[in-house]
């Protein structure tokens, strides 16, 4: 859960369809941590210093331009979301694509919250 920092801090705008989506998809752990972190960011905003960059053309065939990513805890949780960066007049908003494990076991059938996130953005490609 983001606490009070210094530096910016971003609102985040939650598509509560791909929440539930994905919450459901994840363990109790999961939904718990991930209830939890979206509560204080939606009390308290997100942290600029809780933002990493994401990469186009990844290696793992994602492509996240213009995305940005959290860990859920923070500083290294086992989960993520990931959130379109825009301007508007307000100013940078952040928009949810995705929540769920950074990196599932690879015996798992679960996508990555980065392969989450690529097929949402890429949807209409």
């Amino acid at each position: 859960m983001p606490h009070p920092s210094r530096g910016p801090v971003f609102r985040a705008y939650f598509d509560d369809l791909a929440w539930s989506i994905d919450r459901a998809a994840g363990s109790t752990a999961a939904r718990r941590a991930g209830d939890a972190w979206r509560q204080g960011v939606e009390t308290h905003g997100l942290p600029a210093a809780q933002l990493l960059a994401t990469q186009a053309g990844h290696a793992s065939r994602t492509d996240l331009p213009g995305c940005a990513k959290t860990r859920i805890p923070w500083p290294s949780g086992p989960w993520g979301a990931v959130f379109v960066l825009t301007h508007d007049s307000i100013g940078i908003r952040l928009s949810f694509l995705a929540f769920g494990g950074r990196h599932p076991e690879l015996s798992s059938s679960s996508p990555s919250v980065y392969q989450r996130a690529h097929r949402r953005l890429h949807a209409s490609d």
